[in-house]
């Protein structure tokens, strides 16, 4: 099965983040490796646009083995994320936002990872949360028993880092509506706002299931990250 490696990332105050996220990346023999930046918000001025070309230029000089995808508008992270579903080819899209670092890089075997996504029928999109989640959260709702294995099934999305079918990320992008602002820009916010609203409430724990099966959520058990709090700011120095 075939991996393609994808770092989503924007405007930002602190260049070495995405340095950061990429050096905590695993190591796998990815079929191809891009950098996606989003464009500049509309209302920045002159000045920022210029500075965040230059960061653009300076990211595709320094590496060249990425494909770096600049957009020229702020379309945010769903829109990037489809593009990149409908150009690639690989069979899984392992994806990492440039102000995150993943924790265990070097003990982590992806291709092991990427086998058990084949052999787990119902995982689509395992994400990789940002601490060990032993009880439900905000964003989590698990449906194994904590910490019983590597995996655990449960409601909810994080698309800071995780491993996903690309066809099935591609297709939950294209027949999900746009329902608010916030799943209109992020993938994680169309499963974070079905669970917040009234249908929702009156679904049967069966009627969840179903719905889930649609998504094929996993969170990883020992594998995480760690937020590095990244400000999209006005100003970025090279």
């Amino acid at each position: 099965m075939s991996c393609d490696l994808v770092v989503a990332g924007a405007i930002i105050n602190d260049k070495n983040m995405i340095r950061q996220a990429i050096q905590s990346i695993p190591e796998h023999n990815y079929r191809k490796k891009y950098i996606c930046l989003d464009g500049c918000p509309s209302a920045k001025t002159d000045d920022v646009r210029k500075e965040y070309q230059k960061y653009i230029d300076k990211i595709t000089l320094d590496f060249p083995e990425f494909l770096v995808i600049a957009f020229p508008e702020n379309i945010y992270f769903r829109e990037m994320i489809q593009h990149i579903c409908q150009i690639s080819s690989a069979d899984k899209l392992f994806v990492i936002q440039d102000d995150v670092v993943l924790s265990r890089r070097k003990s982590m075997n992806l291709d092991n990872i990427i086998n058990d996504m084949d052999n787990i029928s119902d995982m689509k999109v395992l994400s990789f949360p940002h601490r060990v989640i032993s009880k439900d959260t905000h964003w989590f709702w698990l449906l194994d028993e904590p910490g019983k294995g590597e995996y655990c099934r449960c409601h909810g999305f994080s698309e800071r880092v995780f491993l996903c079918d690309r066809l099935s990320l591609l297709k939950l992008c294209m027949n999900y509506p746009k329902s608010n602002k916030m799943s209109k820009r992020f993938i994680e916010f169309i499963y974070h706002s079905e669970m917040k609203s009234v249908r929702w409430k009156r679904m049967t724990d069966d009627e969840r299931l179903e719905y889930r099966l649609n998504w094929g959520t996993y969170i990883h058990n020992n594998i995480i990250h760690k937020h590095l709090v990244g400000k999209r700011a006005n100003i970025i120095e090279i």
